[in-house]
């Protein structure tokens, strides 16, 4: 007999802390699920400790239901749980949500390098292999799990779902929020602080930036804006201590703690936006820039070339390279898109159809 739909979908999310963009992806995320797969009962686990995780996994291997569980990152130690107890009767599909997997080859400074090579090796790599299926955000994130060896069937490119509208159309917007200074430019970043974002490039590019002098470009009032929570202490320290040295403490403004309605007006008061990440799986940032028909410049390991729009320029990671396309794009007027169709191919409704042709294929080859 073949089973129409799992009577029971757990969504694992490690990410419930996040803040902003990050729990409005969960929360769509979900959404999409119950879209996808309406008949199923459809259960969000975001706090868990390891016992209750233990004891979870044990009951689920008692029943006689075929369940899935939907685990989002690789590196999260709880997992581990799922190689060492789950049945074969329950099946699980993994969102690798960016989790990076050190090639040995990288430029810049990623966090707890050996120990994430050997979870590689011991687990993850094995984990992926049994999995039902591995759902890339970007084709980007795909080919790097790709050259690091992973199973090359059930591989599946599902861009994040995000309905902008919900997140942003309950605001009241302010058109002067971040500074009455109407000689003011402002250019933004916003994303964590996190040693992948490199946000060391944007403190270089800045310094550079405000001792030249450029025909119509008023760089001496540019401002950079870092509307950015705190990932990593450790590197946020660092990026203190080189804004200090580089005596850049008023060309920077730092927002912690932005709410909603404080990112849409940086956004908006904003002159275009930067994202120079050393890896990126998807990059939430540049569909919220496209939605305020703002100006974006990413580099090469974003995977916005899969993405086209024209508000998106993608550079490698050189200040010359950017420091022109800033001074271009602040010396012109900016574009005036209706991007209402771009956007809309992230909706939940259309990514929720994609997620039904997994999981119908999936309950295909379950048979009792």
């Amino acid at each position: 007999m073949i089973i129409k739909s799992f009577e029971f979908i757990y969504i694992f999310n490690p990410y419930f802390k996040s803040i902003g963009g990050g729990k409005s992806v969960q929360d769509d995320f979900v959404n999409t699920i119950k879209l996808a797969s309406p008949n199923s009962k459809i259960v969000h686990i975001g706090k868990i400790s390891f016992f209750q995780l233990f004891f979870f996994l044990i009951k689920s291997n008692l029943n006689s239901r075929n369940d899935l569980f939907i685990l989002q990152g690789v590196f999260n130690l709880k997992y581990i749980l799922f190689d060492l107890i789950l049945k074969k009767n329950n099946f699980f599909l993994i969102i690798p949500r960016g989790d990076y997997i050190p090639s040995g080859n990288e430029n810049w400074p990623l966090p707890n390098i050996f120990i994430k090579k050997l979870f590689w090796k011991i687990f993850i790599k094995q984990r992926l292999s049994t999995s039902k299926g591995i759902i890339f955000t970007s084709n980007a994130e795909m080919l790097r799990y790709l050259e690091m060896g992973v199973k090359t069937t059930d591989l599946y490119v599902i861009p994040d779902a995000y309905n902008l509208n919900d997140r942003f159309d309950d605001n009241t917007f302010e058109t002067n929020y971040v500074s009455k200074d109407f000689n003011r430019k402002y250019i933004l970043y916003v994303g964590r602080f996190s040693p992948e974002k490199n946000i060391e490039f944007l403190i270089d590019l800045i310094s550079q930036i405000t001792k030249e002098t450029i025909p119509n470009v008023n760089l001496q009032n540019l401002v950079l804006v870092l509307v950015s929570p705190i990932s990593k202490y450790d590197y946020y320290k660092t990026i203190m201590k080189k804004i200090a040295f580089l005596q850049l403490e008023n060309k920077i403004l730092i927002d912690q703690k932005a709410t909603k309605q404080d990112i849409v007006n940086y956004y908006i008061n904003s002159e275009l936006v930067l994202l120079p990440s050393h890896i990126e799986s998807f990059g939430l940032t540049v569909l919220e820039s496209i939605y305020f028909n703002k100006n974006v410049i990413v580099s090469t390991n974003t995977p916005w070339d899969e993405f086209k729009n024209p508000l998106v320029t993608i550079l490698p990671l050189n200040t010359n390279l950017w420091k022109s396309t800033i001074y271009n794009l602040l010396n012109t007027n900016s574009k005036n898109i209706d991007n209402s169709e771009f956007l809309s191919q992230f909706h939940p409704n259309i990514i929720s159809n994609k997620w039904s042709s997994i999981l119908k294929k999936i309950n295909n080859e379950i048979k009792n």
